[in-house]
């Protein structure tokens, strides 16, 4: 038998010695019961098997990363110093090393006499908003990341109001001089809603008697053209300034306070729904809208106003009213050939509808506290064309003069009434598209409201 604690052999015997009894209880073990078969027995009671140590428990620290301590976002404007400290700090104590990415023109770091980065300096260039990443490492390669925001911006010493985008922003030539070709954005800068609008805000206190308000609203202005073609700016009177931009230079050169915007009607269908029909879908005889191109133009307008709205929102501390489009077909609209009444307004709704959902789609995608929709459409579109002077004697007959006539009524007649007025008198009877004075005004309401909501 192998030797182990807590093992006792005892000797064979018919009887059990008081000397073994007495052992056996000495130690606590039970006493094994007797025999005559002259066998040895065995008690071996069960051991504790629950480990012991014998050393003290330790524990090993993880290294912790450092900390960066920094101001979230710098804002300067043009050719004014901006400077503030960068504070870098360890919880283990370890030394560390900071470290700036690149950055725009007019943006470094600011370093001491040993080489350590200690703080930064911007003084902006330009118009912008750009992120700078600074990373603090230790010793131990533990490592944080901070996110600089760096803004730039034009100056501004009084509050302006800022006309954005097409022919329904920019008036659209009410004034005589426009068919003499003076002006070929064909505004009328008093009618526009923008100046109703300025007016309206400072009538409420909500800006400054010296606000001003510049239209740099163009007609045939697509989406695409705020950022490509170079047109003047007016102000409120119609005075022309000298310098030339395009409508988003204007903007990032201007940082006005509010930008209202119109746009996306010349790419979206609003100024010429004709293009869009196409004869015999579906077997059907009488033509129909080409849903399939709509849609596509629908896509491409989101995508490219989404980008413009970015760039504003990157390039000035504007609050960006947009609106959508109204439609102003007749409740019994002229129609084109093909495609008169009924056909004709359902798919001038159809169109209007898409273009209306390609804008709002925009406006979701910065999802931005500085952007606001002022609804023309849906329910409280009160805007219809009336029977109004027609093509035949706006258009015929005019000599010299006829071009700029037909660029002005937009070559489209289709939405007018083909008899009778609506119950508001709120659409040019000379296009049956733009908003006339009252047309205006009621825009200006809207746009007012959303402004005076926020």
């Amino acid at each position: 038998m192998a030797a182990s604690t807590f093992v006792y052999v005892m000797a064979a015997s018919t009887t059990c010695t008081k000397r073994a009894v007495l052992v056996a209880l000495a130690v606590g073990l039970s006493l094994a019961a007797c025999s005559s078969s002259g066998d040895a027995s065995a008690v071996e009671p069960t051991p504790d098997t629950a480990p012991r140590s014998t050393e003290a428990p330790t524990t090993t620290a993880a290294n912790r990363p450092p900390q960066l301590r920094m101001v979230p976002s710098a804002r300067s404007e043009i050719d004014v110093r901006y400077s503030d400290a960068i504070i870098a700090s360890d919880p283990d104590g370890d030394e560390v090393v900071v470290r700036v990415g690149s950055g725009p023109l007019g943006f470094s770091p600011i370093v001491n006499s040993r080489g350590a980065i200690t703080g930064f300096e911007w003084r902006p260039t330009e118009p912008g908003t750009w992120d700078v990443d600074v990373t603090a490492t230790d010793v131990k390669g533990a490592s944080s990341v901070t996110t600089l925001r760096l803004i730039g911006r034009a100056p501004r010493a009084t509050s302006l109001v800022l006309a954005m985008g097409d022919s329904i922003a920019a008036g659209h030539g009410r004034d005589r001089s426009d068919f003499l070709g003076t002006d070929e954005c064909f505004r009328s800068e008093r009618d526009a809603y923008a100046t109703l609008t300025t007016d309206a805000l400072i009538e409420a206190g909500s800006l400054a008697v010296d606000a001003e308000v510049l239209v740099v609203a163009c007609a045939e202005t697509t989406v695409h053209a705020l950022s490509t073609d170079v047109i003047h700016a007016t102000n409120s009177s119609g005075d022309r300034l000298t310098e030339e931009r395009t409508q988003m230079g204007w903007a990032s050169s201007l940082n006005p306070t509010i930008i209202t915007l119109t746009v996306g009607g010349e790419s979206g269908g609003f100024f010429g729904v004709e293009s869009l029909l196409i004869p015999e879908i579906e077997g059907r005889e009488e033509v129909g809208l080409d849903e399939a191109a709509l849609a596509q133009a629908h896509r491409d307008l989101t995508h490219d106003l989404t980008s413009v709205l970015a760039a504003l929102l990157d390039t000035t501390d504007a609050h960006i009213v947009i609106t959508t489009y109204y439609d102003p077909t007749a409740a019994d609209p002229i129609g084109v050939d093909g495609c008169a009444a009924e056909c004709f307004g359902a798919a001038m709704n159809l169109m209007v509808g898409g273009l209306n959902d390609a804008i709002l789609g925009a406006v979701d995608l910065v999802s931005s506290q500085r952007v606001s929709v002022a609804r023309l459409d849906g329910p409280g579109d009160v805007w219809e064309a009336s029977n109004g002077v027609g093509p035949d004697f706006v258009r015929d007959g005019l000599g010299p003069l006829q071009g700029l006539v037909d660029r002005f009524t937009g070559g489209s007649s289709g939405t007018c009434a083909d008899d009778g007025d609506p119950p508001e008198d709120l659409v040019s009877a000379l296009d049956c598209l733009h908003p006339n004075e009252a047309g205006h005004r009621a825009i200006a309401d809207r746009v007012t409201d959303v402004l005076l909501s926020i």
